[in-house]
């Protein structure tokens, strides 16, 4: 019997095996789950409700605990660019909904997004931009 490939979807272990003893792939039973879906499926749950729930400063210099920033940058000025995108990308894809509310800034997050949107794939840039449309209305359009 051959073995299913690594890049196959993660078997959930109470349910029956997803190939058939002749080796052929038995019919889904719902129960398949993707890495990604695994690893990613509290992302939703985690953004504010509200744009006006992201409290971060707008200038300053911040220094996020090191569960988030525990290699490379430790401080971060929020008044530079292209330092707070850095800042946020990591607050984002690393952060709880806590550290969205303390190191986000509603203000930056949008005048931002344009550039941010490019740096997270759909896991992340779509339930952000379907919480807050906003974010999408930032993006110059062709």
């Amino acid at each position: 019997m051959s073995r299913p490939e690594p890049h196959l979807p993660l078997w959930n272990p109470g349910a029956p095996s997803p190939v058939r003893s002749n080796g052929t792939a038995a019919p889904s039973t719902g129960r398949l789950r993707s890495p990604d879906a695994v690893r990613y499926a509290h992302v939703s749950d985690r953004i504010p409700s509200s744009l006006d729930a992201l409290r971060g400063p707008a200038d300053g210099v911040v220094r996020p605990p090191l569960r988030l920033a525990w290699s490379g940058m430790r401080s971060f000025d929020v008044g530079r660019p292209g330092i707070r995108v850095g800042l946020y990308q990591l607050v984002i894809t690393e952060g709880l909904a806590e550290d969205y509310i303390t190191y986000l800034n509603a203000g930056h997050l949008v005048a931002d997004w344009p550039v941010l949107r490019r740096a997270f794939g759909p896991v992340f840039r779509t339930p952000w931009e379907e919480r807050f449309p906003e974010l999408r209305l930032a993006v110059p359009h062709d």
